[in-house]
């Protein structure tokens, strides 16, 4: 899943919330994440560059935190595994794209539903 308009300037930072992880999983999914990141929707298939936050075995919501600095070509995700923020510098070139890529057992038919907020103020980026 990706975003209908891309970065192509400036700074960026939205948030991410894995709403109720174990409402949408069934006992086998336990190993279920998603991938959050950016993308430059490239080719047939493209790839997301970002972090995976293993959702399967939570019983809470989950909120992530993603900082894009297109000018430096950098993005950091803070998440409840990566407190501290984990660092990306190797982003595709182009104007990118926000991403998701939820990864399930095959034999699950089950989803995961996500709040993204766009709305947060890039000019509070330390």
């Amino acid at each position: 899943l990706t975003a209908q308009n891309p970065y192509n300037v400036g700074k960026a930072i939205w948030e991410v919330k894995i709403q109720n992880p174990s409402a949408h999983l069934s006992s086998n999914d336990s190993t279920a994440s998603l991938k959050i990141g950016v993308t430059n929707k490239t080719g047939k298939s493209f790839v997301v560059v970002g972090s995976t936050i293993g959702y399967g075995a939570s019983r809470q919501a989950c909120k992530v935190r993603v900082v894009l600095d297109f000018e430096n070509r950098s993005m950091i995700v803070y998440s409840p595994y990566s407190p501290s923020g984990e660092l990306f510098t190797s982003l595709p070139a182009g104007p990118l794209y926000v991403a998701f890529q939820n990864k399930i057992n095959r034999s699950s038919l089950h989803s995961v539903k996500i709040v993204v907020n766009f709305d947060l103020n890039p000019n509070q980026i330390s």
